[in-house]
């Protein structure tokens, strides 16, 4: 857990990226974050780091390293958290951005999984996400434990 000191530091800094963002200084608001990087935080923290420099990658429009900031993250993120179900879904949205259906339905069955390891974290979300973005989670096509980890959560 992080303590509340560095956590409030966090979002002083997530302010500031953003203001910086809103300005579009994107290289100011990567400094921002990897200034507080380089100071070494917990591994959760850096994975929230890489994560929001992932946000700052998609606002400049470069999905790709966007990508790779959100696999960092995802890498470092504790497993059944929130966090790591959050980015799930946004590698998913992604990967069908860039009509990479099979990779985005695999995220967000790699998030069905994390949200049923999790009883804080809603699967209705991700199946609402899915359903709508036009993956086809054909239950065919799933296997036994896919469709169980899915369908439990539905009901």
């Amino acid at each position: 857990m992080i303590p509340e000191q560095l956590w409030l530091e966090w979002v002083e800094i997530q302010k500031r990226s953003l203001k910086l963002i809103n300005k579009e200084d994107y290289s100011g608001a990567l400094q921002e974050l990897d200034s507080f990087l380089g100071s070494g935080q917990p591994t959760e923290l850096e994975s929230e780091i890489f994560g929001f420099r992932g946000i700052v990658k998609e606002e400049q429009g470069e999905i790709e390293e966007a990508k790779q900031e959100y696999l960092r993250a995802h890498q470092l993120s504790a497993k059944a958290t929130y966090n790591r179900y959050t980015l799930e879904l946004t590698l998913g949205r992604l990967c069908k951005q860039v009509k990479n259906i099979e990779e985005a339905t695999s995220w967000y069955l790699r998030a069905a999984q994390t949200a049923s390891e999790d009883p804080r974290t809603y699967t209705w979300h991700l199946l609402s996400t899915c359903s709508s973005s036009g993956c086809r989670l054909s239950a065919l096509s799933l296997s036994w434990v896919e469709r169980l980890t899915i369908f439990s959560q539905i009901r």
